[in-house]
């Protein structure tokens, strides 16, 4: 194997880490620049307010699908500042911690906020570079850790997610630590490397859910260690490891949340219960195992909450992909994400490393394993999630790819010089595409599926349009002097007035899905109207005739708004958009007592579109909450029927399970 000390003489490994910290000082500047240019994002404020929540009252029931460990370092900056606190009520879970983090971003200063938390957060990014580097370094020498370091600098996904207050970042991280402390320990066994091993495993279970993947990829790792030279003592002293490294995670775990059951401190309630919630999982063994570890009070309560709610689909929305929905998600969605997402030089290089194997070229075996099977694993086991709503989801199999690419490229670069100059020409494409991206790094898609203006065609949600565009819109109608608009955007109405936005809102899926009154429209609109590409999607409607915004979708728009919100102008037909805002009123109105109110708006809405299956079951949904049993199963019925009628195949589908969520109960 190639060692540090055989890769380059000592005289020039002072120029190889000059190298990585210029990288890094770019990467640095890059997300610096980047995290002031994009609007909160749509789950950053319910982040924040939970991190908030977890250093001042030690409440881990905010947010408790997410663990604690990023949570805490973005809300760090936060503690010497004296802000007003949110008082939300204490409604279901999922509720409190939007509306908490809303009522913290609108009671203080909202840009200093996202300013300090995104700053915190970079820290990260900043340590995944540093992994890349030294994996790259100690697994294959000097020239790959640059190369890997320059292809990680310069990817606009990890751009993307690298300033965001969210989870995916902080699991790459720690995954990858993780990952990287167990080939440390293989390859040299000792109790240092064993305690590393055993607390960054612990740090990826309290930095997101599928933390937990961290075991199957070492048992993996090991299991090929030990086809490849078996040794009996060896397979005891690798399983004895792993069994310690879970161990001491377990303990790390429980260490984040205080060593405490509850997830909330004393005199605090979760809404709703544990023993309620977990009911609403769609199997009976999965019910069972909650059940009995809560019983036995082996896991974290707020841990549990988050196990609970990942089958549940307490938030669940349809994934969208080439164009089509897929209500239930697809197994090949990962996949195509990572293949339009992904730079075209990543992408190729990484590929690559398979073909270089068989040929010889690659002879590392223990560090392809390490690196090929982090990725297959971790997108392995994603490809049975019907959460298909980002890339993001599957961040951490970039640290690997860009180690494998690396590798893949010193191996080609050193082949001839015209290899060399090759794949100094392609590491150049990839970081002219990048600084073209800036800063819209979130819509990137790569030059073959035509770049970020064309990314809408193929993804939605956290992809494309994720509510990070309004500082950009406000600039666009500022410079095109346009005071008369429409806008359908990700983000909800309050976000609107804050950036400064005069255009009038058009009902939208997410604020729907929060049951947020919208404003009444009228069936026909005229001017200028900016539609963004989560809305235009239909994702958060359903498919054809459920999305009122279709004839967007299915447009050419005038000009695009940060490569994510569509922009139109002239005469439309917005009837069942203005359905959809009657009803919009609904649940408030619901809220209020106001009965007979709530049906009368639902019966417009039926009155405007009477051929909509879906706007039939919101009928029949308001109808149950009325307590009218009878109609509103006749409303299901009809519902079910029409879909039938109109798209047997897929439209049925959607409403069935749409009637099904309207039958859940109200926490």
């Amino acid at each position: 194997m190639r060692g540090i000390n055989a890769a380059s003489p000592s005289r020039y490994r002072m120029i190889y880490l000059l190298g990585a910290a210029c990288l890094l000082a770019i990467l640095t500047t890059e997300l610096l620049l980047s995290l002031r240019q994009m609007s909160l994002t749509l789950d950053e404020s319910a982040h924040l307010y939970a991190g908030y929540q977890h250093w001042r009252a030690r409440d881990f029931g905010v947010n408790p699908e997410h663990p604690p460990l990023v949570k805490l370092v973005a809300a760090l900056p936060l503690l010497g500042m004296n802000l007003k606190q949110p008082q939300p009520p204490n409604p279901f879970f999922i509720v409190e911690e939007y509306a908490g983090g809303e009522e913290l971003m609108q009671a203080n200063n909202m840009n200093l906020l996202v300013v300090r938390s995104r700053t915190a957060v970079c820290v990260f990014t900043l340590l995944l570079g540093v992994l890349v580097f030294a994996m790259g370094y100690e697994m294959f020498g000097p020239e790959t850790a640059i190369l890997a370091l320059a292809l990680f600098t310069f990817e606009p996904t990890v751009l993307a997610h690298g300033v965001l207050v969210t989870t995916d970042m902080g699991l790459a991280a720690c995954l990858c630590a993780a990952v990287y402390a167990f080939y440390r320990y293989v390859k040299k066994p000792g109790a240092v490397r064993l305690l590393v091993f055993g607390v960054t495993v612990g740090l990826a279970l309290v930095t997101k859910m599928s933390g937990v993947l961290i075991l199957p990829i070492v048992v993996v790792c090991a299991a090929a260690e030990l086809i490849l030279v078996w040794n009996m003592r060896r397979a005891l002293q690798l399983v004895g490891a792993i069994c310690a490294g879970a161990a001491i995670g377990y303990m790390v775990l429980w260490g984040f949340y205080g060593f405490r059951y509850a997830a909330r401190p004393a005199g605090l309630v979760m809404m709703p219960a544990l023993a309620q919630f977990v009911h609403m999982m769609p199997g009976k063994t999965q019910t069972w195992v909650v059940v009995h570890l809560a019983q036995w009070r082996l896991l974290p309560e707020a841990y549990l909450y988050g196990w609970t709610k990942l089958p549940a689909g307490v938030t669940h929305v349809s994934g969208f992909l080439f164009g089509r929905l897929y209500p239930r998600g697809s197994w090949m969605y990962f996949p195509a994400a990572l293949l339009i997402k992904s730079s075209l030089t990543m992408l190729l290089l990484t590929l690559l490393a398979p073909i270089l194997f068989v040929r010889g070229l690659l002879p590392y075996r223990r560090e392809l394993v390490f690196l090929g099977a982090s990725v297959l694993v971790f997108l392995g086991a994603s490809m049975t999630s019907d959460l298909n709503i980002g890339v993001r989801h599957v961040l951490p199999v970039y640290p690997f790819a860009a180690v494998l690419a690396g590798a893949c490229a010193w191996t080609i670069a050193k082949s001839s010089k015209v290899a060399a100059y090759a794949v100094a020409a392609a590491l150049l494409f990839q970081m002219v595409s990048s600084l073209h991206t800036y800063p819209n790094y979130i819509p990137y898609a790569n030059e073959a599926f035509g770049g970020p203006d064309k990314s809408h065609r193929y993804l939605a949600d956290s992809n494309v349009d994720w509510g990070q565009t309004l500082k950009q819109v406000s600039a666009y109608l500022a410079a095109h002097q346009i005071m008369d608009c429409w806008i359908a955007h990700a983000g909800l109405n309050d976000d609107l007035a804050a950036a400064g936005i005069p255009c009038r809102p058009l009902p939208t899926g997410l604020a729907l899905m929060a049951r947020e009154p919208q404003a009444v429209i009228p069936t026909h609109i005229s001017g200028v109207v900016l539609v963004g590409a989560q809305d235009a999607s239909g994702m958060l409607w359903g498919e054809g005739d459920m999305n009122p915004y279709r004839q967007f979708q299915e447009g050419k728009p005038e000009a695009m708004v940060a490569s994510a919100v569509l922009v139109y102008r002239g005469n439309y037909d917005v009837t069942l958009a203005s359905a959809q805002s009657h009803v919009s009123q609904v649940p408030m109105l619901l809220q209020q007592g106001m009965a007979e109110r709530a049906v009368e708006e639902a019966r417009t809405a039926v009155a405007l579109v009477p051929d909509s299956a879906s706007l039939k079951a919101q009928l029949g949904g308001t109808l149950k909450k009325a307590h009218r049993d009878q109609e509103a199963k006749q409303a299901f019925a009809e519902a079910i029927q029409m879909a039938k009628m109109h798209r047997p195949n897929d439209q049925s589908k959607q409403i069935t399970k749409l009637i099904a969520e309207l039958q859940q109960p109200d926490f």
